[in-house]
């Protein structure tokens, strides 16, 4: 977690949390369908904050995919 992502409180912005997650799913879910889509729901939920210098790890998965809708978590 570099200072550029950090909100007021030396800890990872929400903000930058949601983007890394929609940008990883959806590589992941073209990656797998070859299909275009755009994201249509976006739901994050944090654990605990991540402090200036740690490292976090995301860790995803597709858990529907094909030519309609397609569904991963992250």
């Amino acid at each position: 977690v570099t200072p550029e992502l950090c909100n007021g409180f030396d800890t990872l912005h929400g903000g930058a949390s949601a983007t890394a997650v929609d940008v990883f799913t959806s590589v992941l879910l073209h990656l797998e369908s070859n299909e275009p889509s755009v994201t249509s729901d976006l739901h994050v939920s944090c654990i605990s904050p991540a402090p200036l210098g740690s490292t976090v790890i995301c860790v995803c998965q597709t858990n529907k995919a094909g030519r309609g809708l397609q569904f991963a978590s992250c």
